[in-house]
């Protein structure tokens, strides 16, 4: 799943709607690595407009669900929390 072509067009709340209803899809037929992607593109999206708290709480999803499969692309999603946490000294 790639991103969203809203967010790449830089509509921010458009792109956040589009993640949200794959969240809820995904979510129902149980896919739990497209959800943890999706959840990534989600967080992404919510850093580039401006959404520091939002994007922050997608991405510890998407680690947790990323975890929880013992997947290898934890480790970008954490990066993207640590940079996001240096960033705001925390």
């Amino acid at each position: 799943m790639c991103k969203c072509a809203h967010h790449n067009l830089g509509d921010y709340q458009q792109a956040t709607a589009c993640y949200e209803h794959a969240l809820a899809v995904l979510r129902d037929v149980g896919d739990r690595y497209y959800e943890a992607l999706s959840l990534t593109h989600l967080g992404d999206t919510h850093e580039a407009a401006g959404d520091l708290t939002a994007a922050r709480d997608a991405w510890r999803h998407a680690v947790s669900a990323l975890d929880d499969l013992r997947h290898s692309d934890v480790d970008i999603v954490r990066a993207k929390l640590q940079h996001l946490d240096r960033d705001q000294g925390q």
